[in-house]
């Protein structure tokens, strides 16, 4: 997610007020954003690559994790251009919503800090304050217009980096290749959620066929799809909660894709094309024995009918529900169902699960291993409520989003809606498996996608035109003229 905006400073005081649909603001306070989006995109990709095992790493001497460690970039550039984001604001309900939605989750902490300690209650404030990278992303591309295409276009070309790693990633762990350690982390390097992994592949296959891209080929399309097939193979031997999120978000994302029928025609050869590796795998009992779950077409039978409740995995599943269902109904006994708990508590030592779940206090469980219910139990019927029509209005705003592009024939920012669509589904649905929105590696993906789809649906209100600005090779500056 390579980004470079060195723009001569000439160039942006004499971009015309007028483009972008948050116009009017001035061109002062650039620099702390300039600095953010060059960091944002490396960050990103990185956090895609090694998941905890770096967004584990902090500052040495300090409690500033690179997650934070960037909000703080993000917040200077907030502080030195407050008209950005003002602008914003005014202009755009959803993020005046999360603006309320933090508010209350800052109000379910700081009375909380005297009795559970500051770190504990930074660490379940996660939960709303890595919402500010979806004000960063759209306040930042206020300032640079440029900046979700970049971010985008970054995305697409460092797709089968990843696409080749990830795979590997997953099985490293399994087969005892814990990676470097770190001086500035408490975890092992190679430490992945495999349920991670198979939302980026998810991503991944959104970006080969919703995403428009002239310089790939359809027959490296077809060839990348298999390789994310097949890492999507692997993974959910490994993992059954991920492997959901992913044939949810690629069902969704072949619904999106109605209408587009040479894409239909090469995702059905390269279906054909893993069914036919799988019944290889199958007849010739091909299998790699993991730590945990072995590599196998048997182990991935196994796991499908766990879902479905007909087997020993079954466990798990049934561990999930009464963990949800006990930490409701201390809510409701101890009436906190309006409010919530807030920040700091240990859920899961409320629910009554033994007080030391990982070998590495990083990596103990404190929610109830479902980001969904843990916005509830933390922030009670008032945050869960803004929680929810927090996803229903931007849902519906990319949705009519994607009609208006679909009408101009704005073939790329309807391919980046539909992006942001599949990525959400995937997230959202993995989430209620693992409690992955409280980490800033899946965090800091989700609101910046969640930023970028409000300001391509922005502009896509504004301007049918926009899509000449996306797909020409300029500088920024005519790309902002263009717009």
């Amino acid at each position: 997610m390579e980004l470079s905006f060195r723009q001569e400073e000439r160039e942006e005081e004499s971009s015309p007020a007028s483009t972008e649909p948050w116009a009017g603001t001035p061109s002062s306070g650039r620099g702390w954003y300039r600095l953010y989006l060059a960091l944002l995109g490396p960050i990103l990709f990185l956090y895609i690559l090694f998941d905890r095992g770096f967004a584990h790493v902090h500052v040495p001497g300090t409690p500033l994790y690179v997650g934070e460690s960037l909000l703080c970039v993000g917040v200077m550039a907030l502080l030195s251009g407050t008209h950005y984001v003002r602008r914003a604001i005014t202009r755009e309900p959803l993020l005046a919503l999360m603006g309320v939605f933090m508010l209350w989750g800052l109000a379910r902490t700081l009375p909380n800090i005297s009795s559970y300690g500051v770190l504990n209650c930074l660490q379940d404030a996660a939960l709303w304050y890595y919402c500010l990278f979806a004000f960063l992303i759209v306040a930042a591309s206020i300032a640079f217009p440029e900046a979700p295409d970049r971010l985008t276009k970054g995305f697409q070309r460092v797709l089968p980096w990843i696409l080749v790693w990830l795979p590997i990633a997953a099985l490293l762990p399994k087969v005892g290749i814990a990676g470097p350690d770190l001086p500035t982390s408490d975890v092992a390097f190679f430490t992945h959620k495999i349920g991670n992994i198979e939302v980026v592949i998810a991503m991944c296959l959104g970006v080969l066929w919703l995403l428009p891209n002239d310089a790939r080929s359809k027959r490296s399309r077809n060839l990348l799809s298999l390789v994310a097939l097949f890492g999507l193979m692997i993974s959910a031997t490994q993992s059954r909660g991920g492997a959901v999120a992913a044939l949810i978000a690629s069902a969704f994302g072949f619904f999106l894709m109605s209408g587009k029928r040479p894409a239909l025609i090469a995702l059905a050869k390269g279906l054909v094309v893993a069914g036919l590796l799988f019944g290889l795998a199958w007849t010739t009992n091909f299998t790699v024995h993991t730590s945990k779950r072995d590599l196998s077409v048997q182990q991935l039978i196994t796991n499908a009918e766990s879902v479905t409740g007909g087997n020993q995995l079954q466990g798990t599943i049934t561990w999930r529900e009464n963990l949800w269902r006990t930490i409701v109904s201390k809510e409701v006994s101890s009436g906190k169902l309006a409010i919530g708990f807030g920040m700091g508590p240990n859920l899961a030592l409320l629910a009554g699960l033994p007080e030391r779940q990982a070998e590495n206090p990083a990596l103990e469980l404190r929610s109830p291993h479902d980001s969904h219910i843990d916005v509830l139990a933390r922030m009670g019927v008032i945050g869960a409520a803004m929680w929810l029509l927090l996803w229903i209005g931007w849902t519906v705003m990319m949705f009519r989003a994607r009609s208006r592009l679909k009408r101009s024939g704005s073939r790329y920012s309807r391919g980046v809606i539909e992006l942001c669509l599949v990525s959400v589904v995937a997230i959202l649905t993995n989430c209620i498996f693992d409690p992955t929105l409280e980490g800033a590696q899946v965090a800091a993906l989700t609101w910046t996608v969640f930023g970028i789809g409000l300001v391509v649906a922005r502009r896509a209100g504004q301007d049918s035109q926009e899509d000449v600005v996306v797909v020409a090779r300029s500088s920024p500056a005519s790309l902002s003229q263009a717009v």
